[in-house]
């Protein structure tokens, strides 16, 4: 008897992942652009203690603009008659993903130096950062599970971002499953979330001599939603602890003509 595939198409996950992340973050999109009342113009006066109409904080407007990347690309409605069970489809769904991963990663790490310089209250360099970086995550791995931000970094790291000496080494037209398929997983050597070190070691770049078949690719609100509770970790970290925000935000202060 053949196994059942469901015939599922792309659109609806689009929609529900792009509907939930505006909700989430208080994001409206106006035109070709989001307003960001809830959280990043609520940082930029909330905690005010000094007239709002004398400085700005750039770091809280920066960091809603660059973030709107992530709406745009969730706009992009060309793949939503894209099925997961037909071959063609599912390659280009994953460069949608690819982006989708990229740009979150970027945000995932903006928010792991946002932290670490609120711990710090001060610039940081480079090396700071580095040597920061684990208590950050630590922190930021209290609204997933534990190591569950090191396992993202080295997925998207490895298989959608630095790839010659990783995806690349391995790629002999590897397939994709796609958890928001709803199919069944195939039983075959397939690089996950969960085995990432297996195939990636932590502390280096050579490939373990595994042939992998397929790369299993998370669902899209995971990955999404994780931005949405890293905004309200921040929030949460701003609220708890005034005095370390006040010091925070000091830092990109400009007087306003």
């Amino acid at each position: 008897m053949k196994k059942y595939i469901p015939l599922r198409k792309f659109g609806p996950i689009r929609r529900s992942v792009l509907r939930n992340w505006l909700l989430l973050t208080g994001r409206k999109r106006v035109g070709y652009n989001d307003t960001y009342n809830k959280y990043e113009c609520a940082w930029q006066t909330k905690h005010q203690t000094d007239d709002r109409s004398k400085f700005h904080y750039s770091v809280f407007c920066s960091m809603g603009d660059w973030n709107t990347n992530l709406t745009d690309l969730l706009e992009d409605n060309r793949l939503d008659q894209c099925y997961f069970s037909n071959e063609d489809h599912k390659a280009a769904l994953f460069r949608f993903y690819t982006r989708i991963f990229l740009v979150c990663s970027e945000i995932y790490t903006d928010f792991q130096d946002l932290i670490s310089t609120f711990e710090k209250g001060e610039l940081l360099t480079k090396k700071e950062f580095y040597e920061a970086s684990p208590i950050s995550r630590a922190r930021m791995n209290e609204i997933y599970i534990p190591e569950g931000f090191e396992k993202f970094f080295q997925y998207i790291n490895n298989l959608n971002k630095h790839k010659l000496y990783n995806l690349h080494m391995c790629n002999h037209h590897v397939d994709y499953f796609f958890v928001d398929s709803f199919m069944l997983q195939p039983e075959t050597e397939i690089i996950k979330l969960e085995n990432i070190y297996e195939f990636f070691p932590r502390n280096g770049h050579s490939l373990i001599d595994k042939h992998p078949t397929h790369i299993e690719v998370p669902q899209l609100s995971l990955v999404v939603e994780l931005v949405s509770s890293l905004y309200h970790l921040v929030s949460k970290l701003f609220e708890n602890e005034p005095d370390k925000y006040e010091k925070f935000r000091i830092i990109f202060r400009k007087a306003v003509e």
